[in-house]
């Protein structure tokens, strides 16, 4: 979920705001002149963008009405984003931003809902996708490190631009991974810590909270670092303790029987939505070494890559799913079905083009790609016995290879023309959150769909 609650977003702002306020305030005389001041070093930057996006899902399915085939599906939003930035002389900057969508139900079950007059077929929503106070601590013109507190978006990995950040968009247990049309971040709430003190190095920790997908509220902390070495090199890790810190156990582990997994001949235990991620990525500037490197786009000739491990504990393959006490044969205890793998590289566009990116990531896990299914159902299982999941075998056929290629031209300036081709881990997009599909869009290897935007940035 994007929205927090305000109570948390206003104790936020309120707390960055006396930590800005200690920094003016001398003593109870000088009060008057010193808010005089602060009024006249504000700056206000308002900001935001527009755009239309469409496409089509030229073949993938809808697994929630058994797995129902989609051709030449069509789906397209309109967005309207409004950011302010807010800086109160060096050290305290305000961020708030809200997110508005025209957007339609392109589902299956569009059409049930139609005949029952409950679900109007076009809808108008609004979301807060910036809210966060940031300070900075230390010399102002080079901190020591910068703390915000909000809801914030978060991109960890600039050269990515489909496939990859899987920090912040996946799960362990059940395992998912998740992807949107040219949106390769992640929306966090909680606090975050950032530091460019050491020439190269960026580092940043984080304590988050609520997510978007199930178990709401837990926290979760996470470290990530890159360093860059002579302007053509860039290695980056980072660590995530996911749902570490849980808020109700009942629901990060779930005490149901289709959760539970044998342990020894009498003896068992459960799943739990808690696991620990671990990642490691790299970028590298091919055109540095290159003599022509004058005819060459900015983003040309990269070479960058990201691998993943889903959860680094290990879990034995004999779990029960259904009431057969029948054994389900894939586990979670070979680690080579828990790390997807992505490489990129940008082809080039000789200043024309300003990005064209080709990605394409090797993910081996033996269950569905699906999230939000252990509290109510245990776990996916490949070939089991479970609605929507006999129609294909997940345990041998199912693709094990995602693609993208993307394209992105500013035709002039503030405008942008930007187009997709990909075999993802996309999602329909659905208007009604009953209608929400928890499995990915494209499965087989034929399925595969497209998108287009005309974005504005002013």
């Amino acid at each position: 979920m994007r929205l927090i609650p305000p109570g948390f977003l206003i104790m936020g702002c309120a707390v960055f705001f006396s930590l800005g306020s200690a920094t003016l305030a001398q003593d109870s005389a000088a009060r008057d002149q010193e808010a005089d001041s602060l009024m006249q070093s504000k700056s206000n930057t308002l900001g935001g963008a527009a755009w239309l996006e469409n496409g089509q899902i030229v073949n993938g399915r809808y697994f929630k009405l058994g797995a129902t085939p989609l051709s030449r599906q069509w789906v397209g939003n309109l967005y309207l984003d409004l950011t302010d930035e807010v800086a109160i002389r060096d050290r305290l900057t305000i961020y708030a931003g809200i997110e508005g969508k025209i957007g339609y139900d392109t589902s299956p079950l569009r059409t049930i809902d139609d005949a029952l007059n409950n679900a109007p077929i076009q809808q108008i929503s609004f979301a807060i996708i910036h809210a966060e106070g940031a300070y900075s601590v230390g010399d102002a013109g080079n901190p020591f490190f910068k703390i915000g507190l909000g809801l914030f978006p978060f991109k960890y990995n600039p050269d990515a631009r489909n496939l990859g950040e899987y920090l912040f968009r996946s799960g362990t247990y059940p395992a998912y991974i998740m992807t949107g049309f040219d949106a390769a971040f992640a929306y966090l709430t909680g606090l975050r810590l950032s530091s460019d003190f050491v020439p190269g190095l960026h580092q940043s920790l984080l304590l988050t909270t609520m997510s978007q997908v199930r178990p709401f509220y837990d926290f979760s902390p996470s470290y990530i670092a890159d360093y860059t070495v002579g302007s053509f090199l860039t290695i980056g890790a980072g660590v995530s303790l996911s749902h570490a810190l849980s808020v109700d156990q009942s629901q990060t582990m779930p005490a149901v029987y289709n959760n539970k997994y044998k342990t020894g001949p009498a003896d068992s235990a459960y799943y739990t939505f808690a696991g620990t991620k671990v990642m490691g990525r790299f970028s590298l500037d091919v055109q540095k070494f290159l003599p022509f490197r004058e005819i060459l786009g900015k983003e040309d000739l990269k070479l960058y890559g990201e691998g993943a491990i889903l959860g680094a504990e290990k879990y034995p393959a004999s779990n029960l799913y259904d009431s057969l006490n029948k054994i389900n044969p894939y586990g979670y205890d070979n680690i080579l079905r828990k790390m997807p793998i992505m490489a990129g590289f940008n082809l080039p566009g000789f200043k024309i083009i300003d990005v064209i990116a080709i990605e394409t990531e090797w993910y081996g896990c033996r269950y569905p790609d699906v999230y939000n299914t252990v509290v109510r159902q245990g776990l996916p299982i490949p070939d089991g016995p479970q609605a929507g999941y006999t129609d294909f075998a997940y345990g041998a056929g199912v693709n094990r290879w995602k693609w993208s290629l993307y394209a992105k031209k500013e035709v002039m300036h503030g405008f942008s023309l930007i187009v997709q081709f990909a075999s993802d881990h996309t999602r329909l997009v659905t208007q009604m959150p009953k209608n929400i599909d928890y499995e990915e869009t494209f499965v087989k290897p034929s399925q595969w769909g497209w998108m287009a935007k005309a974005l504005y940035n002013f």
